[in-house]
């Protein structure tokens, strides 16, 4: 599966994929950083990150691979924005005026709970990123905003959500009506698995798919994702130090290697997959090398290597 998506070099720069990441403010600079370049280290071709004033130098330093704009406006940073008189929709000109050179668009990471930004900014910015029928990869703040604007991305069957166990819960306590999960464990021993979307250890996921009408990716010990019609779970072994940054390395690869699989006719799920299987493989690369020392960079450091491995095999 994994060489069906990686068949083929677009013939110049953009065809495998501009991938924009919304997200970054004053405390939060790693994880945009993070999902962005894992983008690039897993095929696509550039990578915009879309932050605050106050985050573009911090994440401009880390890298010259990315380009950065500091477009999003928080009132925080921007007091005035606390009128919310102020609100004017042009400032959401020089974000978007990016989308139709994107193919792919990861929302959240770093992100912030700034109410300017919830409120006003981000629904417009993701309204328009849906009317130029974006792929969207969603993810921590992201998800967050899923859990207060209701209809932010509801129906939208081109969205790719990423909770955690915490977040997944959230989102089924927002969206679900008090109505209970059922059981998430699972026990599978294989790699990659289809199941019944009725299994109880996944139908949870299935059915929260169903209901917004978007991709779910529930990250954990077993990866479960569904488009609540067909449902794979990975549990391969990865790495069991759960470092800050390794959930935001995952976002980018599954923002790149969805739009790669699109690109070919593969279906998303399975695409999703392959970058659960991937990121997995370089986690336990690491932590054998690491140990306890383990950190984001580690793993980003060696997802060249094993995604070359992969291929070669």
């Amino acid at each position: 599966m994994l060489k069906s998506i990686y068949s083929d070099f677009g013939p110049y720069k953009g065809v495998n994929g501009k991938v924009g990441t919304i997200g970054g403010c004053f405390e939060y600079t790693g994880a945009p950083f993070y999902a962005a370049i894992s983008a690039l280290k897993t095929g696509a071709d550039l990578s915009h990150v879309f932050c605050t004033a106050s985050a573009a130098i911090p994440i401009k330093s880390y890298t010259p691979e990315l380009i950065v704009h500091p477009v999003l406006k928080a009132s925080d940073e921007n007091p005035e924005l606390e009128n919310t008189q102020n609100w004017n929709p042009e400032q959401i000109n020089k974000l978007t005026k990016w989308f139709p050179a994107l193919k792919t668009l990861i929302i959240g990471p770093g992100l912030g709970r700034d109410p300017y930004l919830y409120e006003y900014m981000m629904p417009a910015v993701i309204a328009e990123a849906i009317a130029q029928e974006k792929l969207l990869v969603v993810d921590a703040d992201g998800l967050n905003l899923y859990c207060k604007q209701k209809d932010v991305y509801k129906g939208y069957t081109r969205t790719i959500l990423t909770p955690n166990e915490i977040e997944f819960r959230r989102l089924w306590e927002a969206h679900m009506e008090g109505e209970a999960p059922q059981n998430l464990s699972s026990r599978l021993d294989q790699e990659i698995k289809q199941l019944d979307p009725q299994d109880p250890s996944v139908a949870g996921v299935a059915q929260l798919s169903r209901a917004l009408g978007n991709v779910v990716l529930k990250k954990g010990t077993v990866d479960i994702i569904s488009d609540g019609h067909k449902t794979l779970c990975v549990s391969s072994e990865g790495c069991p130090k759960r470092s800050g940054g390794l959930g935001d390395i995952l976002t980018g690869a599954v923002a790149s290697i969805a739009y790669l699989a699109e690109c070919r006719n593969i279906e998303i799920v399975d695409a999703i997959a392959q970058a659960c299987l991937l990121v997995r493989l370089a986690s336990l690369k690491a932590f054998r090398e690491k140990g306890w020392s383990l950190t984001a960079p580690d793993v980003l450091n060696l997802l060249p290597s094993v995604l070359l491995e992969s291929l070669s095999n």
